[in-house]
């Protein structure tokens, strides 16, 4: 499965723990001029067969009818037949009902992802959010009775935020009957009450509990949904699937004719990417030992965990063979079958997380147990090596 990310870096205002790439103030023509580029950049790619196509932000909802137009090009330039899922981030304040009505009749947008953040007024100030739960609670539904697969955002472990607000949060998407639950500890990328967060102080495993025992899939670490609505745009990050990021500060991931992986961002400055995207991306290519760690820690963050035999086809061919040859020449077996092909390193720190209980077998590889999903950051990093 291959992915297209577009991102529209406008917000009306900037949340006080977020450091993604957004401008509050732009001129009244530049999205107009930067949704040219975006068709720019997507025309000049050799490959627009895509079956996954995802627009985030920012905040894409604030262009208004701007973002169906633009949605109306790019569904022009890719084979849509291809496309199962297309979504978009949302704020409620500019998930209005006119924007959602002509999303369905004019575009194919099949999934709504929308920040609440949090159903308590005090909160959503306190976070520096422009909307009221009141919006957030009327956009959900108009956005689930217009059919439409639909998604919500909450964040906990908020200091002085007390617990029972994150439980209510959770009792208010339930009884939305919302499609797909996102929660995130809060975990800042700016100063704001970056003092005062102890990770060891975690809601986490009650969060988990709270959703899962109202039927929602917990699939991976931060997300939840029901039954066959996962979300198949993040899956192909996890997996290790290609992906091609349009827009300023998007991230690229794609596989040479050498099977090498290859990475490259946008800059992060919309000027610049409107003047000449090229010019300013940064590459990033990888070594074979920074592949295979990719490729099998980052499946850790799923339900489903490492597929190995997943993990090996994504090597380089040159890497395969040298390891092949590497083990031939050693006397030393696997002590777990499921991991051979895979360097005796890593196989003996497999080994050791799963004496730790932190680690288990599946039919197709590793997954972590409960206990290692709640240390994961632990687990990744003694993995690495």
């Amino acid at each position: 499965m291959r992915g297209l990310y577009i991102h529209v870096p406008y917000c009306q205002v900037r949340c006080h723990y977020c450091a993604f790439y957004s401008k509050t103030r732009f001129s009244p023509n530049e999205p107009e001029v930067f949704a040219r580029t975006i068709i720019a950049e997507l025309s000049a790619l050799s490959n627009t067969s895509f079956q996954t196509v995802y627009i985030g932000g920012g905040t894409p909802t604030l262009m208004g009818n701007g973002l169906v137009e633009l949605i109306r090009q790019v569904a022009n330039l890719i084979p849509l037949t291809q496309v199962r899922e297309f979504t978009i981030e949302a704020n409620p304040e500019s998930l209005t009902p006119d924007l959602l009505h002509n999303l369905k009749h004019y575009t194919p947008v099949n999934r709504i992802s929308i920040g609440a953040q949090s159903f308590d007024n005090s909160t959503l100030k306190f976070l520096n959010r422009p909307h009221l739960a009141e919006t957030a609670i009327d956009r959900i539904e108009n956005s689930l009775n217009m059919g439409f697969n639909t998604g919500a955002d909450i964040i906990f472990d908020i200091p002085t935020v007390p617990t029972k607000n994150t439980l209510n949060d959770i009792n208010t998407l339930v009884k939305l009957g919302v499609n797909h639950i996102s929660a995130y500890s809060y975990t800042p990328d700016t100063n704001f009450l970056k003092d005062k967060v102890n990770p060891d102080n975690t809601i986490f495993d009650q969060v988990a509990n709270e959703i899962t025992k109202q039927g929602y899939k917990h699939y991976e670490i931060s997300n939840f949904a029901q039954e066959g609505r996962e979300s198949m745009h993040n899956g192909i990050y996890w997996s290790m699937g290609e992906y091609i990021g349009l827009g300023p500060s998007a991230h690229s991931m794609y596989y040479n004719h050498q099977g090498e992986r290859i990475r490259y961002k946008n800059v992060s400055n919309t000027k610049l990417y409107c003047q000449n995207y090229e010019k300013y991306r940064q590459y990033t290519p990888l070594t074979a030992q920074q592949q295979l760690m990719e490729s099998f820690v980052f499946p850790l963050r799923t339900s489903k965990g490492v597929d190995v035999a997943n993990v090996l086809a994504r090597m380089p061919i040159t890497w395969q063979q040298h390891e092949k040859n590497n083990q031939a020449n050693t006397n030393e077996q696997p002590r777990i079958k499921i991991l051979a092909g895979l360097p005796l390193e890593l196989q003996k720190r497999v080994a050791h997380l799963m004496d730790k209980q932190l680690l288990r077998e599946t039919p197709v590889g590793i997954a972590t147990t409960p206990k290692g999903l709640m240390l994961l950051d632990s687990v990744m990093e003694y993995l690495y090596y």
